[in-house]
């Protein structure tokens, strides 16, 4: 088992924790960013990123902007490493953050975790999960055109479906009311020839040989479609599973108030995990860059109480 001691660790690598990473390892601080996937987090899945200051005509695809994100870390040398972190834990005024054999003693920690699917919402077979449903593009390796059904009526969805759209693939977007996403995003995915079906109540997701069928009510009638793959893309929780309780109370306070500042000192939250509904990427970022000054300032004025005169 190896052990770290750093002043800062954030966890995760989506646009917040790159904003705060960025920050503090122009500030002096050498921080370290835990992830247990690629850089770029959600935004990898994006079709096109539009709605962030400086980018040009059109927008740019979101695993672009993700290799750009990851550029520019390894341009400052901000330490990323690759891992899944199992638990945190504050003791003696400090975080212990343990992962699959390493762990490391922070001051800091700044927690950048993001999302994860809300899975279990409808009757469906677990042995389709990672074989004929996904809950993100990220996860779902798609080598040839196919019929795909996209579950959900918001923006997301919506930009599942163009990405989607734009690999030739047949898509139909089951919604459970009138869409929720921009109209933009609507148009455009009418434009590609996507089909958008509203009002539709999911009964059943099930297996048909190499196929899966989506049985569910519209107006109260009875349908079903048949697809190659099912993507569901119907709800997200903040994914804070590693933290221990009393760190989980300290992070229901902050995100009750949308609050970046924990209770606990040198614990904050950042990005997604604290927004809600509001997951766009300036938001992130502008947290990321938030949290990372805050914890400047408590690491600052933590070192000046200790000097002695």
């Amino acid at each position: 088992m190896h052990k770290k001691n750093m002043e800062v660790t954030i966890i995760g690598a989506g646009p917040a924790g790159v904003s705060a990473g960025v920050y503090l390892q122009r500030a002096g601080f050498n921080p370290v960013i835990v992830e247990r996937d690629e850089i770029g987090g959600l935004i990898r899945n994006a079709c096109l990123v539009e709605n962030y200051p400086g980018l040009p005509p059109g927008g740019v695809r979101g695993s672009d902007l993700a290799l750009l994100f990851k550029d520019q870390l390894k341009h400052l040398g901000v330490n990323v490493i690759k891992n899944t972190v199992h638990r945190i834990d504050y003791q003696d005024d400090g975080f212990l953050i343990r992962m699959k054999d390493d762990v490391i003693v922070s001051h800091v920690v700044i927690v950048a975790s993001g999302t994860k699917p809300r899975k279990n919402m409808f009757n469906v077979s677990s042995i389709l999960e990672g074989d004929r449903l996904f809950y993100d593009l990220i996860s779902f390796n798609r080598g040839k055109p196919e019929r795909v059904i996209v579950i959900g009526g918001g923006d997301v969805a919506f930009d599942y479906a163009l990405t989607l759209l734009g690999e030739g693939c047949v898509v139909d977007v089951l919604c459970r009311s009138e869409p929720r996403c921009l109209p933009l995003l609507r148009s455009r995915v009418s434009v590609k020839g996507g089909r958008v079906h509203s009002n539709c109540i999911i009964d059943r997701i099930k297996k048909q040989g190499d196929r899966v069928v989506v049985e569910y009510k519209q107006d109260g009638e009875e349908c079903s479609l048949t697809a190659n793959y099912v993507l569901v893309a119907s709800g997200r929780e903040p994914e804070v599973g590693f933290l221990s309780e009393s760190l989980k109370k300290a992070y229901e306070s902050c995100r009750d108030k949308e609050c970046i500042v924990s209770s606990i000192p040198g614990l904050y939250f950042t990005g997604d995990v604290i927004r809600g509904r509001y997951r766009q990427v300036g938001i992130a970022v502008g947290d990321g860059l938030h949290a990372a000054m805050l914890a400047e300032e408590f690491i600052r004025n933590d070192k000046n109480e200790g000097d002695v005169y």
